[in-house]
């Protein structure tokens, strides 16, 4: 057989080498390929697998991901399919930061979650690892497994028809929260900040506050509040009531606000 001397054809030979499980020889066509061709999407592609054939991951996906940039988007799909697979192999061995800090009553918090991520539900749950960066990855299949009964039936499937809690379970901000009733209180505003920022807190259910015995110096704005608290999933009894900071941001206004916002209980 000849040599080569267009890119389709070292692209065709080391096709004809990876057919013979020949992935080195396969790679240095493919290479050829590129040097002749450097914007060859398919022999970017094809090293990418010939690479992944040798166990290169990181070389399959740079490989991959110039593919993807050319054009080919079945190599973006490849990317998606190889980080994925790490990943999941990187949670199977991981273990929760907290073992101990799990939910100990999954039945009764799951009636009012349905609805939620299963990222969200694991990271409330304490279902989830610290990684390098500091960030909480989510153990998605460990959460799944709990989901399942002895019979290898999955009992959360089951509590669509069930009752919600009253008051229900959330997850806010990577907590498992829930109302707490035995509270009352309003918020209070100045007039001054709403009309200065009209379209941040039109959405905050804010009325004018118009007593006449009013305890304030300036024109107000004032809503209820509504309280809630951090449930420690571990333990549904143990809780801490939001802090004044964490209750405007539940209800919509800003951090900063909170000098100006006066809760009343």
């Amino acid at each position: 057989m000849s040599e080569p001397k267009t890119a389709s054809e070292y692209l065709d030979r080391g096709c004809d080498k990876d057919d013979k499980r020949d992935s080195k020889g396969a790679i240095e066509d493919y290479t050829k390929a590129i040097e002749l061709d450097p914007n060859y999407a398919e022999a970017y592609a094809n090293r990418g697998c010939a690479k992944e054939e040798l166990d290169d991951k990181e070389g399959a996906i740079a490989d991959w991901q110039k593919a993807a940039d050319l054009g080919d988007e079945e190599a973006g799909e490849w990317i998606k399919e190889i980080e994925g697979k790490a990943i999941n192999a990187s949670q199977s061995t991981r273990k929760p930061d907290n073992p101990d800090a799990l939910c100990n009553n999954l039945e009764t918090v799951m009636i009012d979650l349905q609805n939620e991520s299963l990222e969200d539900i694991a990271i409330a749950l304490n279902y989830y690892y610290t990684d390098e960066q500091g960030k909480k990855v989510p153990l998605i299949d460990l959460l799944e497994e709990q989901f399942v009964d002895d019979e290898g039936d999955r009992w959360v499937d089951n509590l669509v028809d069930c009752e919600p809690n009253d008051p229900p379970y959330k997850i806010w901000e990577g907590f498992l929260i829930q109302e707490y009733r035995d509270l009352e209180g309003s918020v209070y505003v100045p007039k001054r900040l709403v009309e200065a920022d009209p379209e941040f807190y039109k959405n905050t259910l804010l009325e004018e506050f118009d007593e006449e015995d009013s305890v304030f110096t300036e024109p107000m704005f004032w809503t209820p509040l509504t309280f809630y608290e951090i449930v420690n999933p571990s333990d549904l009894e143990d809780r801490n009531l939001f802090t004044s900071e964490q209750s405007a941001r539940y209800h919509g206004f800003k951090d900063e606000d909170v000098v100006d916002c006066q809760i009343y209980d």
